[in-house]
């Protein structure tokens, strides 16, 4: 065999067309099949078994007794030993030290020094370069090139042929890896002939486009720009349903990055989408020909993109790893804050609607501060000028149009609601006004909505991709949505491949296997079948992408083809690309232009401001609709508040140590603390009245994320929307009531045409305005400012955690000192009745959640799946709360003023929120730093730039 130059110690065994070069020491009992190329100098011992496709750089020593599976991405020094059971791809290269027990299968790339003992089993598609040094036993099988120098000793069986590396993955041998399911590793092409002239013959569909690339290895539905992007190589693709040939339409240069999504233009001649370079880069969009000329990019890095990486660097290490990789197979380190413009869709007037991380927002839920947020714009390709349509606090995703004109697209938010739940779907104007929900704003399971299409001449009717929050890879079920139905319940959503169910946190649930064979596979909540990007043909079919394999991995990268839906559990094979997957599958066929529709605005009122902020204004007809448990006439003012975004330069940095310890300055998965019981802070911008006959009009800031509470003559909340609206400067909206669904309000429309006009409306807007007691209607909500005090003056004389005081023949244990505890108070987490740090050094005196003196509030991430359903008027907040009620009767002689009173209800209203600001250090830790628990003004604590007095 050419290209061996010795072999000692040992029988070798060399079958096939094996390419040996270099001087190589391989020591035991070695069987290696397969074509191989090894290069450098390694050493390798101990008993090894590694499967799937790996990406390892830097210098490692492993050992311990390990079973990793799923796509990993390992860069810098690493010590590993023991027993490891690796799948998925993977790329190593650097200096690794590996002992133990390994079995290795897939497709690998490995550069460096190795030292390498012990017995291994190695299959799949393997590069390896450097200086390497193996001993003991070996099956080795798969296509390998070994070159270097080399020392080879032992009983080796070498075998295999040199045949062709597969489309991105690569070739492994005709054998189960990663699960022992249906369709083999890599999946070879297949093209369903039959399923296409289905196609062709019932919709006239000749071409399919469609994008190809390995599975995203996302830790959640909104993250494949920032963990999910482990294997490059990509195309844009359109399949001949009459040949079966596949035309990609790429360029070269372009197919070792990523395509993410995808859309066709309305008269099907131009693609848009978005691409990635690199790991070193973010997304941006592009266009093409659907011939594949008429190259060219869309959207570019700001100037600035540089300095921003910079600025916001949280791990200069790529080898930090943030999540557990058995169960979230990911790692946060190679993402930086670059810009990314992402899930691009053509609009009527050859406009693009795109989602980007250019708001700067971080997820609020975010206690490592590793997450971004996607908010929708617009672009103008012609120009390149682009205009945020959106403000939201979290992200915002696939954007698509249906046949009226709207924009349909997943909106995540949690304004007091379980912070893992609800991703749900959401409508908008073409210019950002008009947004409404379309479903699940009430709805917990399945967690994220996304992927939505309206179905073609049904406007009631939806498909989307249901999946859960976390950990997957933007797949799981498919629902059809019925908005003619009641959409405050799951009356108006089917599942209709019954064969997959999400669960919230973990994956997914099979409901047609049994389950003692489920309860024998531990991980079997992470398998198929597994499903995503519904195209809808008609209200019967729709293109679909898709993985059968009931035992394959849902992030397996090479599972995913495209099928044709006929039913439910009636699936037809159409397309499978060799060695990757195939995504985002849609008709190469023209359809109609929907209307441009967009509204009226006002410039005259868009010239308004109030604290800088534009204005829109609101109409309420009628506040009782749909207001349960509530007497007209007891409804006096509507107060109106904003959940604010957590800009990136609200990041954390500070403390020693900080970016090998993120963690340091959070609470409750909150980087930035803003209470112990929601994640977002909300500030309150004013009060404006409510007429007789339950009516109001009133200006609201523009672009901000505004929510209203319906109060009572005490100031009291009465009920609390909880969601939150975009209004656009100079946009005038009008809303029925409390609980307005579709129905209603078309109902409504049709009654009123033959009432008297809302009283409301006889009159100019009202501006916002103060509460007695408050300089200003626009103000944060402060607990050490606006309740402690109270406390202080009318309660701590008996509750200041003296347990030998006598009250009334009872002891109080109750301490409503402002104590500072690592977070928050004694007063305050006694007030809630629960424990907010894991220091048990001070007292607290918990109950349970119903006993709470504040009365019922809701912890967003307790449970994080969860809080969701709507709830009646006078189910929250202060009305609920029994320290009001014993205050209000003058509690032993404690009895507060009307201001004060206000105060204190205006804070439980808010669900209970310590701090008024994202700025500054929290932790009683950095008390000494300049910047700990700054005070900022409302215009301070809305902002983007982090205030002089919080700058460390």
């Amino acid at each position: 065999m050419p290209g061996i130059a010795r072999v000692i110690f040992g029988i070798l065994v060399l079958a096939n067309g094996l390419g040996i070069s270099g001087s190589h020491e391989i020591s035991g009992s070695h069987e290696i099949s397969g074509s191989h190329e090894i290069s450098g100098s390694h050493e390798i011992s101990g008993s090894h078994e590694i499967s799937g496709n790996h990406e390892i750089l830097g210098s490692h020593e492993i050992s311990g007794s390990h079973e990793i599976s799923g796509n990993h991405e390992i860069l810098g020094n690493h010590e590993i030993s023991g027993n490891h059971e690796i799948l998925g791809s993977h790329e190593i290269s650097g200096n690794h030290e590996i002992l133990g027990s390994h079995e290795i299968l897939g497709s690998h790339e490995i550069s460096g020094n190795h030292e390498i003992s012990g017995s291994h089993e190695i299959s799949g598609n393997h590069e390896i370069s450097g200086s390497h040094e193996i001993s003991g036993s070996h099956e080795i099988s798969g296509n390998h090139e070994i070159s270097g120098n080399h020392e080879i000793s032992g009983n080796h069986e070498i075998s295999g042929s040199h045949e062709p590396s597969a489309p991105f993955t690569g070739l492994v041998p005709e054998r189960p890896l990663l699960m022992e399911g249906s369709v083999p590793f890599p999946a070879p092409e297949v093209f369903g002939a039959e399923t296409a002239k289905k196609i062709r013959t019932r919709y006239g569909i000749e071409r399919i486009l469609f994008i190809r690339r390995a599975t995203f290895q996302s830790s959640h539905y909104y993250t494949d720009f920032i963990d999910g992007c482990r294997f490059f190589g990509t195309d844009l693709c359109v399949l001949d349903l009459e040949t079966g040939k596949v035309t990609s339409l790429l360029p070269e240069s372009m197919k070792r990055g990523i395509v993410n999504r995808c859309d066709l233009s309305f008269d099907a001649k131009k693609i848009v989408f978005d691409w990635k370079a690199d790991n070193r880069s973010g997304f941006h969009l592009w266009e093409i020909g659907i011939d594949g000329s008429g190259l060219r990019q869309l959207t570019f890095p700001p100037e600035d993109e540089s300095e921003t990486v910079e600025k916001y660097l949280i791990f200069p290490r790529q080898t930090h790893w943030v999540r557990d990789p058995e169960q979230y197979p990911v790692k946060f380190g190679v993402y930086q804050r670059w810009t990314d413009d992402l899930h691009p869709a053509w609009l009527p007037d050859g406009g693009i609607v795109f989602v980007s991380t250019r708001c700067q927002h971080g997820i609020l839920c975010d206690g490592s501060d590793v997450l971004s947020a996607t908010v929708l714009y617009r672009l103008d390709p012609e120009t390149g000028k682009m205009e945020k349509l959106t403000n939201s606090s979290v992200s915002e995703a696939n954007p698509s149009l249906a046949e009226d004109g709207r924009i349909v697209y997943t909106r995540w938010e949690y304004v007091d609601k379980g912070g893992s739940c609800v991703k749900c779907l959401w409508s908008m104007k073409q210019d950002g006004t008009g947004s409404s929900e379309i479903y699940g704003n009430d709805i917990a399971m399945p967690p994220s909505m996304i992927h939505p299409r309206q179905i073609p001449g049904e406007p009631h009717l939806y498909a989307a991709s249901g999946t859960p929050h976390c950990p997957q890879t933007g797949v799981g079920t498919l629902i059809r949505i019925d908005t003619r139905k009641n959409i405050r319940s799951v009356e108006a959503m089917e599942i209709i491949t019954p064969e997959t169910e999400c669960l919230g946190e973990g994956d997914y649930r099979h409901p047609f296997v049994p389950q003692e064979i489920a309860d024998q596979d531990p991980k079997f909540h992470k398998r198929g079948p597994c499903f995503a990007d519904p195209f809808p043909l008609d209200g019967e079919k729709l293109l679909m992408t898709a993985m059968l394999d009931s035992r394959a991995f849902f992030y397996r990268p090479d599972g995913y083809g495209i099928y044709l839906f006929n039913g439910p559990s009636d699936y037809e094979l159409l397309y499978r690309s060799a060695g990757t997957g195939s995504w985002m599958p849609q008709p190469v066929r023209a359809r109609p232009v929907p209307p441009l529709n967009v509204s009226v605005r006002s410039p005259e009122l868009a010239r308004k401001t109030l604290h800088g902020q534009p204005l829109a204004h609101c109409i309420v007809t009628d506040i009782y609709s749909g207001l349960e448990n509530v007497q007209r006439g007891e409804v006096k003012y509507i107060r109106i508040n904003e959940q604010v975004p957590r800009p990136w330069s609200a990041r954390r940095m500070w403390g020693e140590d900080f970016r090998n310890h993120p963690g340091v300055d959070d609470f409750d998965q909150q980087h930035a603390v803003v209470s112990g019981t929601h994640l977002g802070l909300r500030v309150q911008w004013g009060i404006v009245p409510v007429e007789e006959d339950g009516s109001a009009s009133f200006y609201i800031p523009a672009d901000r994320n505004i929510f209203f509470q319906a109060l009572d003559a005490n100031f009291q909340e009465v009920q609390r929307e909880r969601t939150y609206v975009n209004y656009r400067p100079g946009e005038t909206r009008a809303c029925i009531g409390c609980h307005e669904t579709p129905k209603e309000a078309v109902g409504s429309a049709r009654k009123s045409l033959g009432q008297i006009q809302p009283m409301a409306l006889t009159r100019e807007p009202s501006m916002p305005g103060p509460q007695p007691g408050e300089e200003s209607g626009a103000r944060c909500v402060d607990f050490m400012k606006d309740v402690q005090p109270i406390l202080d003056a009318k309660c701590v004389s008996c509750h200041d955690g003296d347990e030998t005081r006598i009250i009334e023949g009872k002891t109080t244990k109750l301490d409503l000192r402002g104590i500072q505890t690592p977070f928050f108070t004694r007063s305050y987490e006694n007030l809630l009745g629960f424990r907010c740090s894991r220091d048990t050094s001070y007292p607290v005196l918990t109950r349970p959640l119903e006993e709470s003196l504040v009365g019922k509030v809701i912890r967003e991430i307790h449970p994080k799946v969860g809080n969701a359903k709507y709830l009646p008027a006078k189910t929250l907040g202060s009305t609920t709360a029994p320290i009001v009620k014993r205050l209000r009767d003058g509690h032993f002689g404690a009895f507060l003023t009307r201001e004060e009173m206000i105060r204190l209800t205006t804070w439980i209203d808010s669900n209970c929120q310590f701090y008024g600001t994202y700025w500054g250090a929290k932790n009683w830790r950095f008390k000494d730093l300049p910047n700990f628990r700054p005070t900022v003004s409302f215009e301070e604590a809305i902002g983007k730039e982090v205030p002089t007095n919080a700058v460390p």
